[in-house]
């Protein structure tokens, strides 16, 4: 998402304040489409993953996977939710957000690494992130309010969770075909879902295919 400062940061600058909330709103709205089922379908494959791509001796710290990409997805999105901020150049009051929570990362990792281990510290840091997050954005919409999109949100959501479901019924023995076939039965599931959820992502890629049919 950090492709995107650039862009809002211009079309600022040449179009003015409503172009750069309706460019963030649709932006946003793009990473949330990937950005979920990405989190989703790597928790559902993550053993497979493993075995693929390192071994069984590293199954156990799968355990992580789930808290670690949420995080990471969270973190993402900081770029587009933070906007006004990055726009009016308030870089102090983002690192001091950021210190805040730095410090809580801390204080939880002292609680939570003795009790739970590696999980523990991943736990911590998705706080850490989400603190980070809703802070940036409260303070960002002072500076650029736009509207969020929860409903589409929400639709990612469903769909990906339906997605997890089909996944977790698919059982073959050779991980390398089994990630295969579950790669395409995700993304086949998840996109079918969404294309019948959201008008927007229809247009999306109708548009596409007709630029392509022109082509």
């Amino acid at each position: 998402a950090t492709a995107v400062v650039p862009i809002y940061m211009q079309i600022w600058t040449e179009k003015g304040a409503y172009a750069t909330q309706v460019f963030l709103r649709k932006a946003l709205k793009s990473y949330l489409l990937l950005a979920i089922p990405l989190v989703f379908g790597c928790i559902a494959l993550r053993e497979d993953l493993l075995n693929v791509l390192a071994s069984q001796k590293f199954l156990e710290g799968s355990a992580v996977i789930p808290w670690a990409l949420a995080g990471m997805m969270l973190n993402g999105a900081l770029p587009i939710l933070a906007a006004g901020m990055y726009i009016h150049k308030k870089t102090g009051k983002l690192v001091g957000i950021l210190a805040l929570a730095i410090a809580a990362n801390i204080a939880i990792n002292l609680w939570a690494i003795p009790v739970w281990g590696i999980r523990g510290a991943a736990v911590s840091k998705l706080l850490c992130f989400t603190i980070l997050v809703a802070l940036a954005a409260h303070s960002s919409t002072r500076d650029l309010d736009f509207r969020i999109p929860w409903k589409s949100a929400l639709h990612y959501t469903a769909a990906a969770a339906l997605m997890y479901a089909v996944l977790s019924l698919i059982e073959i023995a050779n991980p390398l075909l089994s990630l295969a076939v579950e790669i395409i039965a995700g993304a086949a599931v998840y996109f079918a879902i969404v294309w019948f959820v959201e008008p927007s992502v229809r247009e999306q890629i109708h548009a596409v295919l007709k630029k392509i049919k022109l082509r």
